[in-house]
């Protein structure tokens, strides 16, 4: 017993040393000699080495700093040779910090340094990983004046160090550092670094809320930013680069020969997958200037270059915490201009670098605090955020700003480069040689090193027929097509990848002034308007990469160069469209047509915007069309008639009605053909009131004079005035007024009818219908005549039935207008009438006209008298309004079912189940008999009708031997599913115990599994359990027998 006890007891003592060597201190430094040292260390210090040994390198810097620096006792083991390195160091005047930070990065160990009892000692990264041994414990008070409910938080305060000072260190995510909230301050256990910034974001946090409406951010840590002087250095033409080359080769030649400072972060290569001896072959690139020629150096290794100051540092580690800035933003004037905290944090997220943030995979974070927002991120990043910021604040504060773009100088004039015009005509050339031509033109280079990225412009031909196009639309149609994408370029060079490897495709951020142009709206509906007319589908609305935010009166828009070219023109032209209007043209803008850079399948799209008048104002308002009321929605009209072929579907045209100084426009987003219809009918309808009516007018019809937009094209118009056809149809008797449409709804039907009838003429034919009346468009004005007349003796058809409808109501007092209609529709000795009739059976039928019974029987024995078109929609709609009598219907219905694609069988399901137990039947012999692709719809249609009524219970069980083991699963769930029958459930389940044949029996025994699965052991009992219980069980044999 003792020596065990000896063993519990020395165990206990190792763990307790253990714990206390490497416990998580609460070293308070009362007199801050460690942040005082980090402080010192944030001075410039001069140092000049020239390949000296990284250990005499140090001793050096010590006696520039007046700091010890030691190396820690796990250096030698860890890698014996690191302080033999060789570094270099050209008196580039640095911070401390940096200096001893580039100087280890230069060697190939990963070696790290920490500030410890007033000295700085080198470690292994791995042991400054450890930091519970170099944190010290530090309160920090909060001023009183600056806490409070419209003040900081300290939660919310809290939540803002862990997330946005080295957010990967915290207790909370498996680091030593930790903080605990006190009255009015914090404790706070961690680096000193980490003090200093934490202090350091009281202040800043204490000064915002002292001085909201103050707008400059305020840095927690150094800004990576290049110096004036580095900036000339990457500004230097470089005549030649050797090739092929390795890494250091490179980076050396731009040292030695340019006097460029740089240095490569040697441990964070194998990070990259990376070596300095691996070769960068430029691909006969033609690299004008140093900054180029670095673009080509990280495009091919995956690198990143940070400034620091006035020395250029190539790593793998961008998103390292010390590459990272932190920086309070205010926002008070935003969040009062009604701006919130969730709309700045999307904004962010969504329009600058999308990819960098956390939410994304990346290492930027953000937290709102008191009246800022917190902020860490990378150098390039946090310099966007600056300058969208003051960008918006600009645009509130100076209206006659049109737009401002946020991008960096050098990104600017490389997009003024793309927006250049360009006309080129080559047939059938290399990818390659095309992409360097087009960029020739506006004096930039391609830079490639990708092999796969190289075979792709080597072997791939395509064409190009550009007529005064922008370059960047060229550039993203050639692209777009070779599945490449930009992901870097400045105004002397581009870098393009594969667009499966690239994160996202190189965008641009635009903030653009749009107050004026929403007097009687909002930007969220201009921005809608963008949506639905320029790249329709590349917005992350309908997920993809781009994005557009508003505030006020403000669109910040993140897009693609051509993409930002063509929003901008828009919305110059939007400004324009008053005075075009004033000048009574139709046409306020065209957008240039799409370059046909390859040949186009189906016709690409363009955007026309076309002025509407003056008095349309108050229905524009209108935001939706409501019932009952009479439209004047040019958008509506034509999106819901004019369909327009896209990649094998098709679509509504994208239509957008919106107000300008009290005038409204249409932007309309289409191909070229349908343009033309759009420009013919709104000429009539925006000039109706204008002409005299009595020209031209005969029989309803109005003929209307050619003009030179319709002479070009050798079009002719007319327009058929349907108003009384329109109320006949509307005022029938019996249609309930509850579902008395107004005449756009039954107007956009009779046209679809009508069109039916013209598709049958040996020439084409445009109809659209506007309140009253039906716009017709044929190709010449010898078929107007024929057209004319198609139309009209169907609209006699109409107008026959309608009256043979009502004479017979007077005589035949129990039938219906949907009675009386099915006859006409089935009488062959008026076949003239019959499909006019169906139609209109179809429509009351949609009205809620019932049909009885006896006609449910009829049209069941003569359904295929009906037209094939239109036989289905009569049978559907007659159904949907009566399922409890459409029982006779039920074969045709389930033909169609089988006959459906998946997409419609939903609709035919829904009327099936409407019908009751009588549709129970058939259903479970489809079961039986389809696939069990099906199945599962099946199933769910029988289970609705079970909790109608419970006969279905015993229909479906009743399949179990005909169907498969995943239908066995579909209606034991669907079982599940239904409570309120488990009893019937149990005793059908005991019958069947009773009852099973050897020939069901594995089928049986699988089925009752999956019902104790989905019901459980209390509604199924075991089966020895249910043969004793069935055997006492008189009423549930009995019951079960009688279903």
């Amino acid at each position: 017993m003792r020596p065990r006890l000896l063993t519990i007891v020395v165990l206990l003592i190792c763990a307790g040393l253990l714990f206390w060597r490497h416990r998580p201190t609460l070293e308070v430094d009362p007199d801050f000699v460690n942040e005082a040292i980090y402080r010192q260390l944030e001075q410039r210090v001069e140092l000049t080495c020239d390949e000296l040994p990284l250990g005499e390198a140090l001793e050096l810097f010590s006696q520039a700093t007046g700091i010890e620096v030691d190396i820690d006792s796990s250096i030698p083991p860890y890698d014996p040779q690191c302080l033999l390195y060789p570094v270099t160091w050209y008196d580039w005047k640095l911070s401390g910090i940096d200096t001893l930070r580039l100087l280890l990065c230069q060697v190939e160990s990963r070696l790290d340094f920490v500030i410890h009892a007033d000295h700085i000692r080198i470690v292994p990264s791995d042991y400054a990983v450890d930091s519970s041994r170099y944190q010290v414990a530090r309160v920090h008070v909060i001023p009183a004046a600056s806490l409070g409910k419209n003040g900081i938080n300290l939660e919310t305060l809290c939540d803002t160090m862990t997330t946005c000072i080295e957010p990967n260190t915290w207790v909370e995510v498996g680091g030593d550092g930790d903080l605990r909230k006190l009255p009015g301050a914090l404790l706070v256990n961690h680096h000193p670094r980490v003090q200093i910034r934490v202090e350091r974001l009281i202040k800043a946090l204490t000064v915002v809320e002292s001085d909201p409406w103050q707008t400059q951010p305020i840095y927690l840590t150094k800004q990576r930013v290049a110096s004036p002087a580095l900036q000339e250095s990457l500004k230097q033409t470089v005549a030649y680069l050797q090739q092929p080359a390795s890494l250091e080769t490179v980076v050396n030649d731009l040292r030695s020969q340019y006097d460029i400072p740089i240095v490569i972060d040697r441990n964070s290569l194998p990070d990259a997958g990376v070596q300095l001896d691996d070769d960068i072959d430029v691909n006969d690139s033609v690299v004008s200037s140093a900054d180029a020629a670095i673009a080509m150096v990280l495009a091919s290794t995956g690198l990143t270059a940070i400034p620091h100051d006035d020395v250029l540092c190539i790593t793998a580690g961008e998103e390292h915490d010390e590459h990272l800035e932190t920086a309070v933003f205010p926002v008070y004037d935003f969040l009062q201009q009604g701006f919130s905290f969730l709309d700045l944090t999307r904004l962010l997220e969504t329009a600058v670098s999308p990819e960098s943030w956390d939410c994304l995979g990346g290492a930027g974070t953000q937290h709102s605090c008191g009246k800022a927002i917190v902020i860490s991120q990378t150098p390039d990043v946090m310099r966007k955020i600056d300058r969208l910021f003051q960008g918006m604040r600009s645009l509130r504060s100076s209206p006659e700003i049109d737009s401002i773009s946020v991008e960096s100088p050098a990104t600017i004039a490389a997009l003024t480069k793309l927006a250049t015009p360009v006309t080129l005509q080559r047939p059938e050339v290399t990818a390659d040689e095309l992409l360097r031509e087009v960029l020739a033109l506006a004096d930039m280079s391609l830079l490639v090193n990708d092999p796969s990225v190289n075979a792709i412009l080597d072997t791939k031909l395509t064409s190009v027929n550009a007529d005064s196009v922008p370059l960047s639309e060229v550039l993203d149609e050639v692209l777009k097509r070779l599945h490449l994408t930009p992901v870097w370029l400045d105004d002397s060079a581009i870098v393009i990848k594969n667009a499966h490897f690239a994160t996202l495709p190189f965008a641009s951020l635009q903030i653009y002034n749009v107050e004026h142009l929403v007097s009687h709206g909002s930007p969220m509906f201009l921005s809608s308007v963008i949506e639905d007319s320029i790249a329709q589908d590349e917005w992350d609305s309908v997920g993809g990469d781009w994005s557009i935010n508003q505030w006020g009166g403000v669109l910040i828009v993140n897009a693609s160069p051509s993409v930002q070219d063509q929003i901008g023109k828009l919305i110059a032209a939007l400004r324009t469209a008053p005075d075009a209007c004033d000048r009574d043209e139709l046409v306020v803008y065209r957008a240039p047509e799409p370059s046909t850079v390859m040949p186009a399948e189906f016709p690409p799209p363009t955007l026309r915007v076309y002025q509407l008048g003056r008095e349309r104002l108050s229905n524009w308002a209108t935001a939706r069309w409501k019932e009952g009321e009479s439209p004047r929605r040019f958008d509506l009209y034509l999106s819901r008639q004019i369909e327009v072929v896209n990649q094998t579907r098709k679509e509504e045209l994208n239509a957008s009605e919106l107000a300008i100084e009290n005038r409204s426009v249409l932007v309309v987003s289409c191909p070229k053909a349908e343009h033309h219809i759009v420009n013919r009918f709104l000429y009539w309808a925006t000039h109706a009131s204008q002409r005299n009516q009595e020209t031209g007018n005969n029989n309803g019809w109005e003929i209307i004079p050619a003009d030179s937009a319709s002479a070009d094209s050798g079009s002719a118009e007319a327009v058929r005035d349907l108003s009384e056809l329109l109320k006949k149809i509307n005022m029938l008797s019996e249609i309930p007024a509850d579902v008395r449409q107004s005449d756009f709804a039954i107007g956009l039907e009779l046209r679809k009818f009508l069109d039916r009838a013209l598709s049958q003429l040996p020439f084409k034919t445009n109809t659209l219908y506007y309140p009253d009346a039906l716009w017709m468009m044929v190709d010449s004005p010898e078929h107007l005549g024929a057209a004319r007349n198609c139309i009209d003796k169907e609209l006699s058809y109409l107008n026959t039935v309608i009256e043979q409808v009502a004479t017979a109501l007077e005589d035949e007092a129990e039938a219906t207008i949907a009675d009386r209609l099915l006859r006409i529709a089935i009488d062959d000795e008026a076949a003239h009438l019959k499909d006019s009739a169906a139609w209109l059976l179809k429509l009351v039928s949609d009205r809620r006209v019932k049909l009885s019974a006896e006609s449910f029987n009829l049209l069941a024995a003569n359904a295929d008298r009906v037209a094939s078109d239109l036989r289905w929609p009569v049978v559907f709609g007659t159904s949907v309004n009566n399922p409890s009598e459409a029982s006779p219907l039920i074969p045709f219905i389930m033909d169609r079912l089988t006959s459906r694609p998946p997409d419609e069988r939903k609709q035919v399901l829904t009327v099936l189940t409407k019908m009751g137990i009588a549709v129970g039947p058939a259903l479970c012999k489809l079961l039986c008999q389809e696939s069990h692709d099906m199945h599962s719809e099946i199933v769910h249609c029988l289970s609705q009708i079970a909790e109608m009524d419970s006969d279905a219970i015993a229909l479906m069980f009743a399949v179990f031997p005909n169907v498969d083991y995943i239908t066995h699963r579909y209606i034991a769930e669907s079982f599940g599913r239904l409570p309120q029958h488990a009893d019937l459930i149990r005793k059908l389940v005991i019958e069947y115990d009773r009852r099973e044949t050897p020939e069901v029996k594995r089928r049986w025994q699988h089925f009752r599994a999956q019902l104790q699965v989905s019901l459980g052991d209390e509604v199924i009992p075991d089966q020895k359990s249910a043969d004793n219980l069935g055997h006492n069980d008189t009423e549930s044999k009995e019951t079960a027998r009688q279903l």
